[in-house]
């Protein structure tokens, strides 16, 4: 694993998105939307941020 890797720690925030996706297919996740939004925007958040580090990664690749 890269020093970067270790900063961002990636595989925890794909973890935490398979976690959190599998809770909102549960029926009753929508029950209570307030916690749905923050769920979904947090979902947003870590999959924004596994983006980017991807971007930076690829970027870093092709000038090696």
């Amino acid at each position: 694993m890269t020093k970067w890797g270790l900063i961002f720690d990636l595989s925890a925030k794909e973890r935490e998105v398979k976690k959190l996706e599998k809770e909102m297919s549960q029926e009753s996740f929508w029950s209570d939307q307030e916690k749905a939004q923050e769920v979904t925007k947090r979902v947003k958040e870590l999959k924004d941020a596994i983006g980017e580090f991807n971007e930076l990664k690829d970027n870093l690749e092709e000038l090696a």
